[in-house]
């Protein structure tokens, strides 16, 4: 029947149980990424977005929680030193300097390498992306859910990587809103959170909602969407103009600014998170001194898996 009676329908209290805390600011408003929600990350070019999704598989490994990393943007073994110096941080880097005169970071030690390759081994895997089909990937992210029940997110890095533009021969736009569309359906099935990396339609110093791909219905279908903007030159006059804020507004002293431009669950829209970023470890911070410890100085235990088939009806593209 298409209809539920309402004692048929299960209870659902809201606890912390349900949610990914993020370990930023942003769980003071937003508790932090709700499970079978569909989260968008969004934000100009060199906003940050690669960086807070790296911090944020730091910061799930610290809790326990394991996690799908597809990245389209960039080589798998870049991705893996850019998670491995944020998980190291700082004081676990040492600096050398290029002959171009360009500084560069690398483990302090072989044994810091090692334990933070092992302590990231236990939380992530990454989707092999040197050489792939894309009709593949949906099965594949499924194959694992399927086969390991302590998977609790999934990160894919970008939109406009996984849509070939031909999803029931639609246009461009028409057909990533579909799939969009296929990712929260796919969350809620599954149980799991799944977090997208989105480019808007334009470069500008201040992005809006409204410049995500797709006027609005791709923003529509997310329970969750936070635009990341780097605090640069131009943004400080464009959110003067735009938000009235002074030269000493609070919001104008971080290097960074998380925006949650939607939240369906607690309906805090409009609310501004401020980070410092540390570029030597990559590490968005929720003050400047902040000095996290991460897990990995204590090993976990690689969990066993079996494997059961795949249905195809559950696929989001």
């Amino acid at each position: 029947m298409p209809f539920l009676k309402w004692g048929g329908i299960e209870n659902e209290d809201i606890d912390l149980s349900q949610f990914l805390q993020t370990e930023t600011k942003l769980d003071k408003y937003i508790v932090g990424f709700g499970m079978s929600h569909l989260v968008i990350v969004t934000g100009t070019k060199q906003s940050g977005k690669t960086s807070l999704t790296g911090n944020l598989i730091c910061n799930f490994a610290n809790k326990g929680h394991k996690g799908l990393l597809c990245s389209f943007e960039m080589k798998n073994a870049r991705t893996k030193n850019w998670v491995r110096m944020q998980a190291l941080g700082a004081d676990n880097l040492n600096a050398k300097m290029l002959s171009c005169g360009k500084e560069v970071y690398y483990p302090k030690s072989e044994f810091v390498k090692e334990e933070v390759d092992k302590w990231l081994e236990n939380h992530l895997q990454v989707y092999d992306n040197s050489s792939f089909k894309l009709e593949d990937v949906s099965r594949d992210i499924k194959a694992i859910l399927v086969n390991d029940k302590s998977i609790r997110y999934v990160i894919l890095d970008n939109l406009m990587k996984l849509d070939n533009g031909t999803l029931n021969e639609k246009n461009e736009w028409a057909a990533q809103e579909e799939l969009v569309k296929r990712l929260q359906v796919f969350a809620q099935k599954n149980n799991i959170c799944i977090i997208l990396v989105v480019h808007p339609t334009k470069v500008r110093a201040l992005m809006r909602l409204n410049d995500i791909k797709g006027s609005g219905a791709i923003s529509d279908a997310a329970d969750t969407v936070i635009i990341v903007h780097r605090t640069t030159a131009d943004f400080k006059i464009a959110a003067k103009d735009y938000f009235g804020w002074k030269a000493d507004s609070t919001e104008l002293s971080y290097d960074t600014l998380f925006e949650i431009a939607k939240d369906r669950e607690f309906g805090m829209e409009g609310q501004f998170c401020g980070m410092y970023f540390c570029k030597k470890g990559k590490r968005f911070l929720n003050d400047k001194n902040e000095k996290t410890k991460f897990g990995w100085q204590k090993s976990g235990i690689q969990i066993g898996m079996t494997t059961e088939p795949v249905d195809d009806d559950e696929l989001p593209f």
